[in-house]
């Protein structure tokens, strides 16, 4: 008899509960169809983050731009490699540094129309897999590094034209 008792109680809990979010859904039905202030966008356009201090500011690159493109789902900005910005190291460095918090696979690539370079993570590790393509042998320099300092330095490198190849162990990987 006292099961019966509780399993009564727990069905009729549950049917309360529905009852109360089906009432406070109402409540909020209110609100136009147009208000998606509660729903966090993914942006196509690259200065859609300007307010935010760490984001592609709206002036014209100062030193050396080199084309940039990258998806970082958590941070809501995605840019693609066929509508690439051009960004100085400056802006780029502001990017690596919130790189890490994106918590599923991210990357960037930056273009100098001499040679491509990549950063890919996975969201989960502090590791980052940079990628060179190299189509002449068949295959892509990779190299595993870890934390955002040496990738920093990396993409230093790259801006002021240096061999990237000596600070990381790069493998080619054949297609």
């Amino acid at each position: 008899m006292l099961f019966f008792v509780l399993v009564s109680l727990v069905i009729f809990s549950s049917f309360v509960a529905i009852i109360i979010a089906f009432v406070v859904m109402s409540k909020n039905s209110h609100q136009s169809v147009t208000d998606n202030s509660f729903i966090k966008p993914i942006f196509t356009d690259p200065y859609a983050l300007y307010d935010e201090a760490y984001f592609f500011e709206k002036t014209t690159p100062r030193t050396n731009p080199i084309e940039f493109y990258c998806d970082a789902p958590t941070l809501g900005v995605k840019i693609p490699s066929d509508d690439p910005i051009k960004i100085d190291v400056d802006e780029v460095v502001k990017y690596l540094n919130r790189m890490l918090e994106n918590n599923v696979e991210n990357f960037f690539g930056l273009d100098n129309k001499k040679m491509i370079i990549q950063f890919f993570n996975d969201g989960d590790k502090d590791e980052m897999v940079i990628d060179i393509p190299d189509l002449a042998k068949g295959g892509s320099n990779q190299a595993i590094i870890s934390g955002i300092n040496q990738a920093k330095t990396i993409v230093r490198a790259y801006y002021r034209g240096e061999d990237v190849f000596d600070l990381a162990d790069f493998e080619l990987m054949k297609f």
